[in-house]
């Protein structure tokens, strides 16, 4: 299963760790659209830890082919990629409360 992430701050990052080891019998693959904050925290130029891709937006992730996508970001991520995800076929769960 390949899960997408609309932001990787405090909750993307918890949510990735909590992912089971295996869903169907393969570790789950987990990219993210990162926010440029969180872009500027990683060092070494590669994905945040714990990820196994980053893109700059929701069409790049798209092209990567999530099975899911899980808004982690806030009212200017769902915005910004929320809409291109649906019209690009993907189930997204929103996360961020006010958003």
């Amino acid at each position: 299963m390949r899960i997408g992430l609309i932001g990787f701050g405090t909750i993307a990052r918890e949510l990735v760790a909590r992912l089971p080891g295996t869903i169907d019998g393969a570790p789950p693959a987990t990219a993210a659209v990162p926010s440029a904050r969180a872009l500027e925290r990683q060092a070494g130029g590669g994905p945040p830890d714990g990820l196994d891709a980053a893109f700059g937006n929701a069409r790049e992730l798209l092209d990567w082919g999530p099975d899911l996508v899980i808004e982690c970001a806030a009212h200017a991520g769902v915005e910004a990629h929320v809409p291109a995800c649906l019209a690009g076929g993907v189930d997204v769960i929103v996360v961020s409360v006010g958003a």
